[in-house]
């Protein structure tokens, strides 16, 4: 499965006319490992092993094209190098992240789940 939004959702700013991808893919039943365009913080494992219930996951980061950073939205209030320093080492000027941020990327991976579930 694969499933994108556009950085524009989830970046306020000068933002780039791109895309934030989530990969998923099951080599052997019951594993599911995801790719993610963003270095991801840890908590979104637990994210994506809630998404695909009873399976083992192996989430990854910094895959195709990564942008940045995805922090959690508790992260973004308290500020930090994940949740704002980081945008003027991407190329990001300006930029900061929309509200919301964890309900977007669980949707993301909704679409997927639903995929993955349409394809058995």
């Amino acid at each position: 499965g694969r499933a994108s939004i556009p950085l524009e959702n989830l970046l306020d700013g000068p933002v780039p006319d791109d895309v934030f991808m989530v990969h998923a893919v099951e080599p052997v039943e019951g594993v599911v490992l995801t790719g993610f365009s963003a270095e991801v913080v840890t908590h979104y494992s637990d994210v994506v092993r809630k998404a695909f219930d009873g399976k083992t996951t192996v989430p990854v980061g910094c895959v195709d094209g990564t942008y940045g950073y995805l922090p959690t939205d508790k992260m973004v209030r308290e500020g930090g190098y994940e949740a704002r320093r980081f945008f003027g080492h991407f190329g990001l000027d300006g930029c900061s992240f929309k509200p919301d941020l964890e309900r977007k990327i669980d949707d993301v991976l909704g679409r997927i789940t639903e995929s993955f579930d349409t394809n058995r």
